[in-house]
């Protein structure tokens, strides 16, 4: 079910490769523009050399907060829903380094009120809700048993026990980068830190993950390098699952919301800093639906 192909390149210095065909840009050439999916992509699981009728992928880049960002995106036909989805793909990362970049396995992004409602344009109560493995080894994680401030409040594993972040013993705070709550949140409890307000027209929340061994159940990444330079791999992950299980926050006494997510992502943010190249490739991307049992 090749349904998405969504991809994030960003930095002062760009080189977007899709197998064979490549584009390059630099951070004294930001443009906006438009191309046909088959000038990009020569195959992809489901439909060879993405020919669908209507199907258009568009490259835009901009610059904010000393980002630059390179995104190239594909339709979404079918969103999928937590927890029965998985994403399958090749990535082969050729370079790039920077204790401040990330480049991100898995970002997928949803958005619902506080009080589990859908979203309905109302910036002062919508909520974009955002979720990224990062698998830069040379990134210095936020979070951590003295800085709980940076950890989301609770963390459940596969068998479904909820830890809290002041359970020094069980909580797994090296599975995470970074969290911060939604700036509209009414019962966050302390130590807190608000998502900024700049970076998105609405309140947002992010929980942003590393490698470690609590997310391998789920076919991420266990241990600092899998998966980066030198380390191609074909990743199978279990999207839904996780998604499913990451803290989220919502107003107590409502209905759990159905997690959606229309936005499933890989790609990378990469700080301006001298003359920084950040090369990979993605193939065989694929979103696939799954039973209530798989």
């Amino acid at each position: 079910m090749a349904q998405r192909v969504h991809v994030l390149f960003i930095g002062s210095k760009y080189l977007f490769s899709a197998h064979s065909k490549a584009i390059t840009m630099r951070s004294n050439e930001i443009k906006r523009f438009t191309v046909l999916a088959e000038e990009v992509y020569t195959s992809a699981i489901g439909d060879p050399g993405m020919r669908r009728d209507g199907l258009r992928v568009a490259i835009e880049a901009w610059n904010q907060c000393n980002e630059i960002a390179l995104m190239l995106i594909t339709p979404l036909y079918l969103v999928p829903k937590s927890p029965n989805f998985k994403v399958r793909f090749t990535l082969d990362v050729k370079q790039g380094k920077s204790p401040r970049s990330q480049l991100y396995l898995m970002d997928i992004g949803s958005c619902w009120k506080n009080n589990g409602q859908p979203c309905n344009g109302d910036v002062t109560t919508d909520v974009t809700r955002y979720s990224e493995m990062i698998i830069n080894p040379d990134l210095q994680s936020y979070c951590n048993s003295s800085h709980l401030v940076d950890c989301p409040p609770y963390h459940t594993f596969r068998n479904g026990t909820r830890i809290h972040r002041t359970d020094k013993d069980n909580y797994p705070y090296e599975a995470y980068h970074v969290y911060c709550s939604p700036g509209n949140a009414e019962y966050t409890e302390e130590p807190k830190r608000f998502c900024d307000p700049y970076s998105n027209p609405q309140p947002q929340e992010i929980v942003q993950i590393v490698p470690h061994p609590v997310w391998g159940e789920y076919g991420y990444p266990t241990k600092k390098g899998d998966g980066w330079i030198g380390d191609p791999r074909t990743w199978e992950l279990n999207v839904g699952k996780l998604s499913q299980a990451l803290y989220f926050y919502q107003d107590p006494g409502t209905k759990p919301v159905k997690r959606h997510w229309p936005s499933i992502n890989l790609g990378a943010e990469v700080y301006i800093d001298g003359n920084e190249i950040l090369e990979w490739t993605v193939s065989d991307f694929d979103i696939i639906i799954t039973r209530d049992d798989t």
